[in-house]
């Protein structure tokens, strides 16, 4: 009985000391990465001498705020501003925060900047730090509705929601993390797209197409394995802009 007792404790330990490992991996990649955040706290103005102006509020977190890259003009607010300049003055302002989670985007001023800002046209990128710290899914929608709301409230914008990618490469996210978060974020994305339907707004999936090319390090990712490189950042600004140009 002893003996039993042991070898339950110590398989017990084992399983506390890797899920312990497993999830102080995903930081420790993250620091050792190094990475900072990118200069997203101008105003940006495109084609300056086009009669048609649309002012783009980009809102959202790191993914929004370009962090993997070494400038902000390899973001996908950027670059999406850049492909609808081609016919149009546009004006960009990003309300975006490294780590920011839908509760932050309340909280820190960036949905009402956004809001005040009187834009033609938003979207919201958020969830992805909702995910990985384990907020409940009543949270999640709790917050992501009043975000919604302020936004069909109190602006005359065409609103986007994008949903949330599967991001964080294989070798960030050990088992069963991996399997958690995945799941998560589908529940999440679920979410997104019922409250986007319920105010009659645009949805974009960017999740499905970058799903695989996410799971993998390469050419997609930065050196953390969680945040896109120019190349990552490129093709979801790729997606991001046909769904704004179907």
């Amino acid at each position: 009985m002893k003996k039993i007792v042991a070898i339950t404790l110590i398989l017990i330990a084992a399983i506390v000391l890797y899920m312990w490992f497993g999830y102080a991996n995903i930081y420790n990649r993250i620091r050792a990465g190094g990475l900072k955040e990118t200069d997203n706290t101008y105003t940006y103005v495109f084609n300056e001498v086009s009669p048609n102006v649309i002012k783009y509020a980009a809102l959202g977190d790191s993914l929004t705020a370009g962090v993997g890259v070494d400038n902000y003009n390899q973001s996908y607010p950027y670059i999406i501003s850049e492909e609808m300049a081609e016919e149009n003055k546009v004006i960009l302002g990003d309300y975006s925060l490294l780590g920011a989670r839908t509760e932050d985007l309340i909280s820190k001023n960036l949905l009402s900047g956004a809001v005040k800002d009187s834009p033609d046209m938003v979207t919201v990128l958020i969830g992805v730090n909702d995910v990985r710290e384990n907020i409940s899914e009543k949270e999640f929608k709790k917050n992501y509705e009043y975000i919604v709301n302020e936004l069909v409230d109190n602006t005359v914008a065409k609103i986007y929601l994008i949903n949330i990618p599967f991001i964080g490469s294989d070798t960030l996210y050990l088992p069963p993390y991996n399997y958690y978060f995945k799941d998560k974020t589908f529940k999440f994305n679920n979410i997104i797209k019922s409250i986007a339907e319920e105010h009659n707004l645009d949805y974009i999936d960017i999740a499905t197409p970058t799903k695989e090319i996410f799971r993998k390090d390469g050419i997609y990712y930065s050196v953390d394995s969680l945040h896109p490189s120019a190349e990552g950042y490129k093709f979801i600004a790729e997606i991001i802009y046909d769904g704004i140009n179907p």
